[in-house]
């Protein structure tokens, strides 16, 4: 069953595995990283979903975009690799509506690209370093709150 995606302005509740119900759309990255294409795309959400080890976090982005009338998603997995770097967790791993390649490249180039490539074409193209570390910081915020010394245990001076 094929579930027409919500608007932009509706996607905050979005999670990555909702996006293979969406309806399948054929569009191809452009090459150029300033084409103003990339300008369409939205950031939709970026949560830490757990831990990768002891303290490094691992989470997920969701972008989206809409040409045509048409809405595209993309959503992937990253790591806190160290802290202050965030890494695709499996670059082949990434969930998107975006079709399946079957027919030659629409824009006439002699190599059709692979879906694979294309996600990640996406994936590298956005700007989506800084919003996973943005949640990492507030994810610790939240969960680290600073104590503050009560009267009782305030050493003597």
């Amino acid at each position: 069953m094929m579930i027409a995606p919500p608007s932009l302005s509706r996607l905050a509740t979005t999670r990555a595995w909702m996006l293979r119900a969406w309806p399948s759309v054929r569009w191809t990255p452009p090459l150029d990283p300033c084409d103003e294409q990339w300008a369409l795309w939205r950031h939709v959400a970026t949560v830490p979903v757990g831990r990768a080890d002891g303290r490094l976090l691992r989470g997920e982005s969701i972008w989206a975009m809409v040409t045509q009338g048409q809405a595209i998603g993309a959503a992937w997995e990253w790591v806190e690799w160290r802290p202050g770097v965030v890494v695709l967790r499996d670059p082949m791993g990434i969930t998107s509506n975006l079709a399946k390649d079957s027919d030659p490249d629409p824009r006439g180039l002699a190599v059709n690209l692979s879906r694979e490539i294309r996600l990640n074409t996406i994936a590298h193209s956005l700007p989506w370093q800084p919003e996973a570390l943005r949640a990492i910081q507030r994810h610790r915020g939240a969960a680290v709150r600073p104590r503050l010394p009560s009267a009782r245990t305030r050493a003597p001076v």
